[in-house]
Formats: C-alpha cells, structure tokens, sequence
C-alpha cells in the first residue's frame, strides 16, 4: 500500500473487502503550511487544516497564501485530499476516499477553500491526514503536496 498515488481517490466500498480502517500514530501540529514558493513572479504557499467532523462527515479544507507583493494570479486551482489510515495482509497506508477541485482566489475562509468530505458508517476512531496540491492558473509552478498532521477522528468511511 506505500505506493499509492495520493491523487487517486479509492472507494470506501472498494477497501472493505479486503482490510480495515485504524489509527496510527498522531503529530500535535494544528494544520500545515508549505514554505513560500516561487513560480515566476508569483510567491505563494499551500494551506490545508486538519481533519475534523462536520455535520456527520470527515472533513478537511485546502486553500492557498499569498505573499504581499505577489505578482500571482487572481486565482488558483486548489486540489484536497481526504486520506484515511487503511491496513490489509499487505500492509498499512493513507489511502485517498475523497477529493475536491476548484478555482478560487487567495486568502482561505468561505468560498475560498477547497473541501473534500467522506461520510461516517459509524463512530469508531480512525487516523486520517488531508492534502493540498494548489496549480496556479496560466503559469507553471512546481508539484507537488502539501500534508495535514495525521489525527484520530471518530468517524469510520462509510
């Protein structure tokens, strides 16, 4: 399961079959942040908050950071990942059960946020960690994700 594309979302149903959801071992970080990146004349990071419940669902937002003199673009392709801790007979990974892609301007907060959400078939604890991959629109930048702390949310994928 370590190689696993994070950018591919498998489905709950999929998984049941063959292992179960768990826990691993938790950071104490409240969300992350990428350092300042630099694609052309635009400086910006990545954002994206923990995991958490809402309104019956693991939830987890991603969005994007401007720096005061940016030179970006209005807006930003914000790509979130919501990942859930998943062991079978060949091991244990986060493995991608939902995602969210949408243009949206800088700053985070309502309308200004990606959301990918995945909903709960019961209370029991499992580990789950969120990404954000923010494309900026007409310019190239470089790939890659940035990660949530791993944290325990009562919330077993439904």
């Amino acid at each position: 399961l370590s190689k696993l594309d994070p950018k591919i979302v498998i489905k709950v149903a999929d998984l049941a079959s063959s292992g179960n959801f768990s826990t691993a071992p938790e950071s104490f970080v409240l969300m992350a942040t990428s350092g300042w990146i630099t694609a052309g004349g635009c400086t910006y990071r990545q954002a994206v908050d923990n995991p958490h419940l809402s309104s019956g669902t693991t939830s987890v937002h991603g969005w994007w950071e401007t720096s005061a003199t940016s030179g970006c673009p209005a807006y930003s392709n914000v790509d979130t990942f919501l990942q859930a801790f998943f062991c079978n007979m060949w091991g244990c990974s986060y493995v991608t059960i939902a995602s969210d892609s949408r243009d949206v301007l800088a700053g985070g907060g309502s309308g200004r946020r990606g959301n990918a959400r995945n909903s709960c078939l019961n209370s029991s604890l499992i580990s789950y960690r969120g990404a954000v991959d923010v494309d900026l629109i007409n310019q190239n930048d470089p790939g890659g994700l940035t990660y949530s702390p791993e944290v325990g949310v009562n919330c077993y994928p439904a």
